[in-house]
């Protein structure tokens, strides 16, 4: 099972935001929609990312395991 901590995010048109990944776990993908934001993370790994909003109307997050 996993989550989004926290579900929802609210970021003013504009900004620029910073994501950190984390999984304790197995080796995850990443994807945000609407951004540039593709990204494997390993157990034990904390990615860092500021990714590059393309469609600030419509990010949604998509996450895939493996």
């Amino acid at each position: 099972m996993w989550k989004f901590v926290p579900e929802e995010v609210i970021v003013p048109v504009g900004s620029a935001i910073d994501i950190y990944v984390s999984t304790p776990d197995v080796t995850h993908e990443v994807i945000l929609l609407g951004t540039d934001l593709n990204r494997m993370v390993a157990t034990g790994q904390i990615d860092k990312n500021r990714p590059a909003l393309q469609d600030q109307e419509n990010l949604r997050p998509l996450k895939l395991g493996t």
